[in-house]
Parts: structure tokens; sequence; C-alpha cells
């Protein structure tokens, strides 16, 4: 075993983080960390080959270390040598699959990381790395399976030591997929949905149902709102997503929970072009993480203003509501929206730490005091995805 030569965050063998130097085991050292913790059917090329179901699977195994100077010191990955392609190539040949394994140490911590290999086989530079965060590691330790995907759209999975032998009989034998998809219905909600959106017809759409938010001047996200609450009683989903939303004080000002994995959410619409995607307010999240994570649930779109279609929803958002002045909020109304991607964040106690805050110390025209809310910069995002699709 070697060492490196900064200190960077490590996980402890209690989930927290430590300021320490990296560790590097062997190819002799990583070979038997994976022996103590599967069985091994045989060796085939400095390989371990592990067997499901008559399949034979050869691990590929790295360290995960640290990214290196620049990167933040909480970034991780495995380096995939020359021999990665080669070796992908070489097994398909045997009809033997491949698995991308990192193997994480810390003093006596032990995490386990298996990278979906599909998306990796197709970057054919040698020196190419699969990137894990510390959050992830630490999310091993409080769920013992961890799964995500990342910003990249690469799948993920971190795996408590103790329950490697356990992850890989679920994955291989029981054909289990180990990655976050009990958003399943969201995929199928999003599916359902037209990517483009005029401001006027979204109005009306609303309005002969009688939707609550019906003439909230920021359309878009209210519209998302009405569309999802419709499929979930359509489709009867309330096993899988509710929409509610709880003002009153003392309930969690949260608009969805999620009853299969018993976690709060929220829907939101954000421009593309946008620096952050500003969240609920700070307490409430402080509050929620302590016990559970938090799972928004962002719409990217890009956005036309109303002032290039002759103002065709201002007019009939205020003509809808009686008002002598047509053109009231005309210089910020959106016309038409145009849906281009949507994401998964995962709010939880490891990285709250990247989230950042506005309306702190603000004082409303009454004098009380706003609520400090949270913000996600763009900059930050990475630490919270895990899950993308395009529209």
């Amino acid at each position: 075993m070697t060492h490196g030569n900064l200190n960077i965050e490590q996980v402890t063998l209690t989930g927290d983080v430590a300021l320490d130097k990296d560790e590097s085991k062997s190819r002799k050292e990583l070979i038997q960390i994976i022996k103590d913790n599967t069985e091994v059917h045989e060796m085939m090329n400095g390989f371990c080959i592990i067997e499901f179901n008559n399949k034979k699977i050869a691990i590929y195994v790295k360290n995960v270390t640290y990214l290196g100077t620049p990167h933040p010191i909480y970034k991780k990955r495995i380096q995939l040598g020359k021999n990665f392609i080669k070796a992908y190539d070489e097994f398909k040949q045997l009809n033997i699959n491949l698995m991308l394994l990192g193997v994480y140490t810390y003093k006596d911590t032990l995490v386990f990381v298996d990278f979906e290999i599909e998306n990796y086989i197709k970057n054919k530079g040698n020196n190419s790395s699969a990137h894990v965060f510390v959050s992830d590691l630490q999310m091993a330790f409080e769920k013992n399976i961890y799964s995500k995907t990342d910003h990249k759209n690469n799948e993920i999975t971190c795996i408590k030591g103790n329950g490697f032998s356990k992850y890989l009989k679920d994955k291989y034998e029981n054909n289990g997929k180990n990655i976050v998809n009990v958003f399943n219905k969201i995929d199928e909600f999003f599916n359902s949905l037209n990517i483009e959106w005029i401001g006027k017809s979204c109005y009306k759409e609303m309005i002969d149902n009688n939707f609550n938010n019906k003439f909230q001047s920021e359309w878009p996200g209210f519209y998302l709102e009405f569309k999802l609450d419709k499929f979930v009683a359509k489709h009867k989903l309330e096993n899988y997503i509710k929409y509610e939303q709880n003002k009153r004080k003392g309930e969690v000002d949260l608009d969805l929970f999620f009853p299969e994995v018993q976690a709060y959410g929220d829907l939101k619409c954000h421009t593309s072009s946008g620096k952050g995607i500003p969240g609920n307010d700070m307490q409430t999240i402080l509050n929620v993480t302590k016990t559970n994570s938090i799972y928004y649930v962002i719409c990217e779109h890009e956005t036309t203003k109303d002032k290039e279609l002759n103002y065709e929803t201002t007019k009939y958002w205020n003509e809808m509501q009686n008002k002598n002045d047509l053109m009231s909020y005309h210089t910020r109304m959106k016309g038409k929206v145009n849906l281009k991607s949507y994401m998964i964040l995962e709010i939880n106690k490891y990285n709250l730490k990247y989230l950042s805050s506005f309306q702190k110390d603000f004082i409303n025209s009454d004098g009380s005091k706003r609520k400090e809310k949270i913000i996600i910069n763009k900059k930050d995002i990475s630490n919270f995805i895990v899950y993308k699709k395009e529209l």
C-alpha cells in the first residue's frame, strides 16, 4: 500500500469526513480484497472471474483516489489504464462480461464502487477516468447501497464493504438493476408531455379545469404541477407520487412526496440558461435531511418572451382576470417554453454543504424577515444530480 501526497477528504468508518492522505493498494492487495468479499471462480490473465447463473464476469479493479489538483478535494476517481479497452474486447470474445470496479479504502473503511461499463467503453481515450464523490461514498454508509446517475449520465453504485457479495448476487443472479429508477413513473409523466408550451393555451387549460394556481404569473412551473397532478390521478399513481401542498405552520413545505422511498421532493421549472436553481426555505431543507433525502425534479426549458409573440399570453391572462390594463406584467411574461430535459437532484445531509442561499437577512415591506432560501448554483450541480434525461 502507498499513500498520496495531499491531505484531502476521506471517509471514516463512522461515515464522517476527515482530511488525510489517500491510500492506494497494490494489485495483489486489491485482488485479495475481492477474494475476501465474494467467491472468485478462477483467475484469468490476472483478472478475478466470478460466476452467476453460469455466466462469467471478469473484474477490472482499480483504486478510488483523488482526482488531482486543481480539482476539489471531494472528487475521486479510478484511472482507466491502457489495457481497459483491450481487456473488454478480449473478454467479450470469450463471452465474458467485464465489470468496472473501484475499491476505496481508508484505514478500516471499505467501499466498492460499481461503474456501469457501457459509457466508459465508448470513450476510446487511454487515460480516461471514472468519477465518484466523497458524499456518494458517505451515502453507502447511510444506505449500505447507494446508486445514482451523474451529470454525464454515468450509472454509479457505491456498496458498503460487507454488502458486496449480496450486491453481486442481486445484480447478476436476480437480474436486479442497481440504478436509481424509483422515478420510472416520472419518466412516464415527462414522456406524456408535449415539449412546446404556448402560454395562452396553458392558461386556458388550467382555467378550464379550475386549477387553484391557474392565474399565477410565472405559469410554466404551475402548468407543470397541474399536468403532474392530472397524470397521477388519471393513472392512479398515488403509491408512487403524491402532489400535495402543506403550507400550514408546522407542516413540511415541499410539494411532492414519494411513498416508495418515504421521501419529500419538489417540482420546478428552470430556464436552461439560468445561473442557479432556487429552492425552498433553508430551515425546511435542514430539518428534513436529518432523516431522509429530498428529491428536486427539475424541468429545464428554453424561454421565448411574450413580447416576441405579440403579447398574446399577456393580454389573455389579464382579460381572464377582468383587469383594465391588458398589458400588466407584459415585460416579464413568458410567451412560450420548449422543454429540453429534466433531472432529479438529491439533497442529503452529506451534500448540504454545497448548497448556497439567498434572501438571508432580507426584510419585507412590512418589516418582517424573509425566510432564507436555498439555491443550487450551476457550478455545484454535479454534487446533487442522480438522474437526467433529455426530452
